[in-house]
């Protein structure tokens, strides 16, 4: 238990966008509301903190693996310690990384550029618009003879919808091209793509246009919600003290951040707290 405490999520400023709190207000807006505006802290489960583990020791590989040594599973996975929570994961990550190895190889391309990760575990943050995210990985590309590069998540849970991933890669391409990180990858990446060494899947695609006005819709309705529920402090003051609500603030609480009918409660780390 102490470990797990140990990796308790961080809270970002509330009035910040995040990948995470879009993901949020996607799945419910109530669990938005406790996680990003009252701000209700929780503690990370097994599965949250094996992919802590997972981030850190994958991305350390490529600061430790030599391109030019032949790409074997021994050699990569000796790269990668020995955990019986995340064992699984780097057997499936040593496995997908010596079966890209060889296809840049059988292409021919350089793996110093292909192979390493332009962009490894990066923080960005666009201050004057108050969006910040998190960059797993970003891979340089050949796409018809051209340069591109591909935004990866690492997914150590699993892949979930890919409306949402989509989503998620957009606000990731937005960010690139709102920050000097474009300038240092060369482009502004046109692909958005998901890894989950759980089950050694992988997918990517090239961000559409329908995707990014999605989002930007998102966005709008998730700025419109917080501004309409600025003007309800008192309300807000009393969810944070954990205090009853009466009936009229109740009606405005459910008009504002009305319960996703559909969501997996199950799944949601604020499922005591929704008392309401």
């Amino acid at each position: 238990m102490e470990e797990v405490n140990e990796f308790r999520i961080p809270i970002e400023p509330s009035d910040w966008i995040t990948k995470s709190r879009i993901q949020s207000f996607r799945f419910c807006k109530r669990q938005y509301l406790y996680f990003a505006v009252v701000q209700i802290p929780f503690t990370a489960s097994h599965i949250m903190i094996s992919g802590r583990k997972f981030h850190y020791f994958s991305s350390r590989f490529y600061r430790l693996v030599d391109v030019k040594e032949k790409p074997t599973f021994k050699y990569y996975r000796s790269l990668l310690p020995n955990d019986p929570d995340v064992n699984k994961l780097y057997d499936n990550f040593a496995t997908f990384e010596v079966q890209r190895m060889e296809s840049l190889l059988t292409q021919k391309l350089d793996p110093a550029i292909f192979f390493l990760p332009i962009v490894n575990e990066v923080s960005v943050k666009v201050t004057d618009q108050q969006m910040s995210g998190h960059v797993d990985r970003v891979w340089l590309m050949k796409d018809v003879q051209k340069l591109d590069a591909v935004i990866m998540e690492i997914k150590s849970g699993g892949i979930a919808s890919k409306t949402s991933l989509r989503r998620e890669g957009c606000f990731y391409q937005y960010l690139i091209s709102q920050t000097e990180l474009k300038e240092y990858i060369g482009v502004i990446p046109s692909y958005i793509g998901v890894y989950s060494p759980r089950n050694n899947e992988y997918w990517f695609e090239k961000v559409s246009k329908r995707s990014m006005n999605a989002l930007f819709e998102t966005l709008d309705e998730l700025v419109y919600l917080q501004l309409k529920w600025a003007k309800e402090s008192k309300i807000n003051e009393k969810l944070i003290n954990n205090e009853p609500l009466t009936e009229e603030e109740t009606k405005i609480f459910d008009e504002i951040w009305p319960k996703n009918e559909y969501a997996d409660c199950t799944m949601c780390p604020y499922e005591r707290q929704c008392w309401l």
